[in-house]
């Protein structure tokens, strides 16, 4: 009997159980697809975030020169430019406004409807963003220069 026990002890070990390398490679190439996909998002992502940190910072550029026209300059007609970081490009226009209203001459001649509209514009070519923000506003005439 101990021969027969050496004998087998003897014989080539049972094949090994393991990946092919076909099997890694299939694994691979779909951990690396996965991890792509992933990057793809999480880029996005970011990207989206920084255009709405913008959007905001444009928009509230838009308002600051919406309520600062009348306070920081006189009312008059025309139109105001910028730049604010070499990035966002602003103009306020200031045009008198035409409405029909209801009015006797003396109310229609102390008060000047206006029209302001608040544009900020970044970024260039087919990257370029706008933001617009208009209001109507009635100022007594004496106020306004023309």
């Amino acid at each position: 009997m101990k021969n027969t026990s050496r004998h087998r002890a003897r014989r080539a070990p049972a094949r090994q159980r393991g990946f092919s390398l076909l099997e890694i490679l299939v694994a691979f190439s779909i951990f690396a697809l996965s991890i792509t996909l992933l990057l793809n998002i999480f880029s996005s992502g970011v990207r989206l975030a920084i255009i709405a940190e913008e959007y905001n910072v444009a928009t509230m550029i838009a308002q600051s020169a919406l309520e600062a026209t009348g306070i920081e300059t006189a009312w008059r007609t025309g139109e105001l430019t910028g730049v604010i970081d070499d990035y966002y490009h602003w103009s306020v226009a200031v045009r008198e406004a035409q409405m029909d209203l209801d009015l006797t001459d003396a109310e229609a001649n102390a008060y000047t409807p206006l029209q302001i509209t608040a544009t900020v514009r970044w970024g260039e070519g087919q990257g370029a963003r706008e933001v617009v923000l208009q209001s109507l506003r009635l100022i007594a005439s004496d106020k306004v220069e023309k």
